[in-house]
């Protein structure tokens, strides 16, 4: 090929090369920028707006990427009020509870940690910014794949994430400072209770369809126990599956359920949902499950906590009643 007076091909070629790359690269940054403004609105109006303070807690949260750790499909939506499905019907928690267990854990940059339930990768992401070491357990190989490879990828290298059953915990890297466990089992796992320095404190939803958020906190004299709130988060699956009350609080009734809105009273703890599946909750209902701070019940809620209790003891508790409201809000479907 015969080059034009004055024209050099190498050059030609670059030039137009750089054409193509500048708006692609501007387009990135813009984008960059438009998710970095819905992080820093989701944690104003849903996290701080909702009475979390810890600085630690919110530079957290408004640094890392929720975007990155939902199907590319949902990412417009990901900084929004509710929890997304992040496939093999499992979902990404709404982004207050996801601040509101962090919270609790009350993490000072020192500790070691052990999550239980990686789903996306995003609670893991959150506590590798807040402590030294993080261990996280997956119990779905494909999800636990996806979740080490995006926190590989976004550099979060105290992070390690395990492919197993985490109900007996990780024995061969114990004590931790704090347990996080996004799964609920019927009951506590002993196993993890074991595993909890004196002193740790662990986050974790006990109970049925609807869970008790507890924090434990190990004692040189036991445990002791604070109820937080009414919460809804997938159940433990594996070995959790084995205890009686499992099968017993996630099967479906024999007969046709209520109609939403009467199907749950006060008094049942553990209320069957309308088209419930075994073991799991039906996934078109998964991105409309959030809570909400001092919501009311509606015609479509559930209220959040039908009991109260203050700190106590493993040595026992005192219940009382309350109006339907809670002190973090209300489970809405």
């Amino acid at each position: 090929m015969t080059a034009l007076p004055g024209r050099n091909p190498r050059l030609m070629i670059m030039a137009a090369a750089c054409w193509l790359v500048v708006p692609w690269s501007a387009a990135e940054a813009q984008s960059d920028n438009d998710f970095r403004a819905r992080r820093s609105e989701m944690v104003e109006r849903q996290i701080v707006g909702r009475g979390i303070e810890r600085p630690e807690v919110l530079r957290a949260m408004r640094t890392v990427p929720r975007h990155l750790f939902v199907d590319p499909a949902l990412r417009d939506r990901a900084y929004e009020d509710q929890a997304l499905p992040i496939g093999d019907a499992q979902s990404i928690p709404q982004p207050y509870l996801v601040a509101l267990m962090t919270s609790l854990l009350e993490l000072d940059g020192s500790e070691r940690v052990l999550e239980i339930g990686t789903g996306s990768g995003y609670q893991a992401a959150i506590l590798g910014m807040l402590a030294a070491e993080v261990y996280s357990i997956e119990i779905m190989d494909d999800l636990g794949q996806r979740a080490r490879r995006t926190l590989s990828e976004l550099g979060y290298s105290n992070v390690q994430v395990i492919i197993g059953d985490g109900y007996r915990g990780l024995a061969a890297e114990a004590p931790f400072d704090g347990i996080l466990v996004t799964a609920a089992p019927g009951r506590v796992p002993q196993p993890l209770l074991e595993q909890l320095r004196v002193g740790g404190r662990m986050v974790i939803p006990v109970g049925g369809y609807f869970q008790d958020l507890l924090v434990l906190t190990r004692t040189a004299d036991g445990i002791e126990e604070e109820r937080i709130d009414l919460v809804r988060l997938e159940p433990m699956t594996g070995e959790a599956q084995k205890d009686p009350d499992w099968t017993a609080r996630y099967s479906c009734p024999a007969s046709s359920p209520k109609p939403a809105g009467e199907w749950w009273s006060r008094r049942d703890l553990n209320p069957r949902p309308p088209r419930c599946e075994r073991g799991a909750l039906p996934t078109e209902l998964l991105p409309h499950l959030m809570i909400q701070p001092r919501w009311r019940l509606g015609a479509a809620g559930i209220v959040s906590s039908p009991r109260v209790a203050s700190k106590e003891s493993s040595r026992g508790m005192q219940m009382q009643d309350s109006a339907p409201t809670s002190r973090f809000g209300t489970v809405i479907v």
